[in-house]
């Protein structure tokens, strides 16, 4: 649903998002926020809404004949544009619901979230580009399979969902939003997505210092490159973003493989900077027995004897990263895969309705995530993006995974003694990111 053509337009289910609003994420929260952003028109159903936000959007007017509808008109500008809905629809709208909640008798709100999809497909008939945003659940739950009953399409998605699509779609035109008022460079965006996820991280300002050695200036660029690979990091993510909303085909699954390579190796480098600024802030093994650099890890075999003097050192952090040891040894899984050994094996096919890219795993990865708290399947993939056991979403195992390692990172350097730097800064900037921004 990403294209070139920067303005989308959004219908908003007003009765399902306003009841579930005060339990949705900030993120989606937010993109009401943008209702005033121009590549953006809002609508939303005429349905009673008590938040303010949501009021504000222009309702569109469903023209009803004997309680069927016959046709919806949507405001543009100051006239309305009509949009014919198919005769037969509510007898399909009755027949639908029949089967989705098995039963015969349907009440109103049974009938209303199907009567939306053949709102939806109307206005969907002629340009594709509208976008419906609810949290029914019965929609949600059953998009794919709607989808397959109606030649148009529906693009039935969550108000977490649409914000994402927005900002990949946004991204994808070099536009950088972090509020609905500000844009920003590229290069900027990701440093405040790095800063607010990492708030405990600290700009060294001491290398900009005359007198400093050649030995001063690379112990202080470890922790430099630590923030520069968690940049690459989220761009990463979101380049595997663009692949995931594009068509499926051999040239999405092979882009979004490349971008996930280098993701699981930015991650391995993320873990070996944390365990070299370590190693350098304790000074660790400079006036004794020299160690390989190699073994300066955070995995427990080959970092026996480095963690071994952590652990006189810091216990507490010691004791997170051994709080954390399926965090740490999950991208290495794949890590030898990707750098050393058969690679990994990209496949797409379909999965409840849908063409999906996948990654072949072995359930030894598989079972290392569901030790780190991924969910049981429901048919479609678990919270890190599992189906089946063995084949991985790479975009939605990315989030999962980044998110993971921003607390572990930030809570590192908590215990390095790096105190929270943007609460200390108060910087508008962040503040604003933190607030409003659409990404990941």
């Amino acid at each position: 649903m990403i294209t070139s053509d920067n303005e989308i337009h959004l219908l908003l289910d007003s009765e399902s998002i306003d009841c579930n609003i005060s339990s949705l994420s900030r993120r989606a929260r937010s993109l009401l926020k943008y209702r005033i952003v121009k590549p953006l028109v809002f609508f939303r159903t005429p349905d009673l809404a008590n938040n303010d936000m949501l009021r504000e959007i222009i309702p569109i007017e469903i023209v009803r004949e004997k309680e069927r509808i016959v046709c919806v008109k949507v405001p543009v500008g100051k006239m309305k544009a009509t949009y014919g809905i198919n005769k037969f629809a509510n007898v399909y709208a009755q027949k639908f619901g029949e089967i989705l909640f098995n039963k015969k008798i349907l009440t109103p709100d049974e009938i209303r979230p199907i009567e939306l999809a053949f709102i939806q497909s109307s206005l969907n008939e002629f340009s594709g580009r509208n976008l419906l945003v609810t949290e029914n659940k019965v929609l949600l739950e059953n998009r794919q399979w709607l989808q397959g009953r109606f030649s148009t399409p529906l693009n039935i998605f969550s108000m977490e969902e649409a914000a994402e699509m927005i900002d990949l779609s946004w991204k994808k035109d070099s536009l950088f939003y972090i509020s609905p008022y500000l844009t920003t460079s590229k290069h900027n965006w990701y440093w405040l997505s790095f800063r607010t996820k990492v708030p405990n991280y600290h700009v060294d300002v001491s290398r900009f210092k005359s007198g400093n050695t050649l030995g001063d200036l690379f112990r202080r660029s470890i922790l430099d490159a630590f923030s520069q690979r968690f940049c690459f990091l989220l761009m990463s993510i979101d380049e595997m973003g663009f692949k995931f909303c594009a068509p499926v085909n051999n040239d999405t699954i092979e882009d979004m493989t490349y971008h996930f390579n280098y993701f699981i190796l930015l991650i391995t480098g993320i873990f070996d900077s944390l365990a070299l600024h370590t190693k350098n802030q304790y000074h660790l093994f400079e006036d004794s027995e020299k160690i390989s650099p190699y073994k300066i890890s955070l995995r427990s075999k080959i970092g026996k004897k480095f963690l071994q003097a952590v652990e006189q050192k810091n216990p507490a952090l010691r004791k997170h990263i051994h709080d954390n040891v399926d965090l740490i040894n999950a991208p290495y899984l794949l890590r030898e895969l990707i750098a050393h050994r058969e690679s990994l094996h990209p496949q797409h096919f379909n999965i409840d309705g849908a063409n999906a890219n996948f990654l072949f795993v072995t359930d030894n990865f598989s079972e290392c995530l569901r030790r780190l708290g991924d969910d049981q399947e429901k048919g479609g993939c678990s919270k890190f993006g599992v189906y089946s056991r063995t084949f991985l979403s790479p975009f939605i195992f990315a989030k999962a995974m980044a998110t993971l390692i921003s607390k572990f990172c930030n809570r590192y350097l908590e215990l390095l003694g790096y105190k929270n730097s943007i609460l200390e800064s108060n910087a508008s900037d962040f503040l604003a990111f933190q607030a409003d921004n659409l990404g990941f």
